[in-house]
């Protein structure tokens, strides 16, 4: 079993990714398996804090252990991770952050 071993403010923003997505989408969410969501959101997510981090934007700043987390976490771990392959992990970023 692989562990992504991130602190609890990686799932946290991952989470709120997850309720924003399905606050635009929830007709479409029954054709995706909760791994992909997760796996996704999770990577969505580093892809945020990155972001957050390169730009000193303070949108996640406040949040407890958010500068332990390792924004660098390749796609691939997280594939392996949420038992999803990569390229449908790759898909469905797209589709969860397209305007």
């Amino acid at each position: 079993m692989v562990t992504l071993q991130q602190p609890f403010a990686l799932e946290r923003v991952a989470s709120e990714i997850v309720d924003e997505w399905l606050t635009k989408h929830n007709a479409t969410i029954c054709s995706r398996r909760p791994s992909t969501i997760a796996g996704s959101a999770i990577y969505v997510a580093l892809l945020k804090i990155k972001n957050d981090r390169e730009t000193g934007s303070k949108l996640y700043s406040n949040y407890s252990g958010i500068k332990e987390v390792d924004v660098d976490m390749p796609l691939s771990k997280i594939a392996l991770a949420s038992c999803v392959a990569e390229g449908t992990l790759k898909n469905f970023v797209s589709e969860m952050t397209a305007q």
